[in-house]
């Protein structure tokens, strides 16, 4: 018998079983990652398909599949960059920042609004570049939030951020001092229209060939008529959660959809650091927030949210997709 008829007849429908197997296993797992949301099942239906990708390898046959499917995993990451992605915002912080000339410093904290629950400014630390001067970066010059490694990239250029109207940290951020720093930048004001971003419903990104000059940023700066509705992330973390039955746990982090930028849930840690879990809230269960008392007041039952699924923080620069609430 040659090498040839033995490889027919003993090796090849042993391959063909190979294959088969690791296909069904492959997709068993697939589906556990997908329907019950648990990540720990991915790396393992990850190396099945290397396993998979290796025996099709074996054969001209195989190595030509192998090329076509990395190619539409190529394609396919690319395209998922424009589906809209839920991320913690608490992972944000500290994230580099950079311009289209170079870096501009790191993410400090984001102002939201908490009427339309939408973020309205990256607040960015500028460290040793401008002498740690606090700057605005509206999500007007992100657009969706693409990162390049560990880096948040912004549609402007450092000349551009350099001569943007400062900022008083201490104080709050007011309509006048926004309505400059929009006509600074040339770009709609999200307060004129019925949209979440004024006449549209996601943030604008303009070309970045016009550097405006120091001019325009050398009017007034007279905090008068200070938005009330403009508030700190990082100064609502760990705000109290108060039901009608009581208060119950705080608030940890937001998760933001990166396309609107608007903040979809608020984590909240229940009970006590050993015995507590994490859970999502809905803004739209958010009846009021007492900055006076340091409390979220919501109308949801303290027994509903006790009952709620837990949150699962997701790895650092993955989206967080498990969108279960106690709805």
């Amino acid at each position: 018998m040659t090498r040839t008829e033995l490889f027919q007849k003993i090796l090849a429908p042993t391959i063909a079983k190979r294959r088969q197997s690791i296909r069904s296993q492959s997709r068993n797992l697939a589906r556990c990652c997908e329907c019950a949301h648990l990540s720990v099942f991915r790396p393992i239906a990850a190396g099945y398909q290397r396993s998979k990708n290796k025996v099709l390898a074996d054969s001209e046959l195989g190595r030509n599949e192998w090329s076509q499917r990395s190619a539409v995993r190529y394609h396919g990451a690319v395209f998922n960059k424009d589906k809209v992605m839920l991320r913690s915002i608490g992972q944000l912080y500290g994230k580099k920042l950079g311009a289209s000339d170079g870096g501009i410093g790191h993410v400090k904290d984001f102002y939201f609004n908490d009427q339309q629950w939408a973020v309205r400014y990256v607040v960015a630390d500028t460290g040793s570049w401008l002498l740690g001067r606090l700057v605005l970066i509206s999500p007007h010059a992100f657009g969706n939030l693409y990162q390049d490694g560990d880096c948040l990239l912004v549609n402007l250029t450092r000349q551009q951020i350099e001569n943007s109207p400062a900022i008083e940290s201490h104080k709050p951020i007011s309509r006048q001092y926004e309505e400059e720093y929009y006509r600074y930048y040339g770009w709609p004001s999200y307060w004129d229209g019925g949209g979440m971003w004024g006449a549209g419903a996601f943030p604008v990104v303009p070309p970045p060939h016009l550097v405006p000059s120091k001019q325009a940023s050398r009017g007034s700066h007279a905090h008068n008529g200070d938005d009330s509705h403009l508030r700190s992330a990082q100064g609502l973390s760990g705000y109290h959660i108060q039901t009608s039955g009581g208060a119950i746990g705080h608030v940890t982090d937001f998760i933001m959809d990166d396309k609107s930028w608007a903040i979809c849930h608020l984590v909240v840690e229940t009970g006590h650091w050993f015995s507590g879990k994490e859970i999502v809230i809905s803004p739209k269960h958010v009846d009021r927030i007492s900055y006076k008392e340091s409390k979220v007041f919501v109308n949801v039952t303290k027994e509903t949210i006790l009952e709620a699924p837990e949150y699962h923080e997701p790895p650092l620069g993955a989206a967080y997709h498990d969108t279960r609430n106690f709805d």
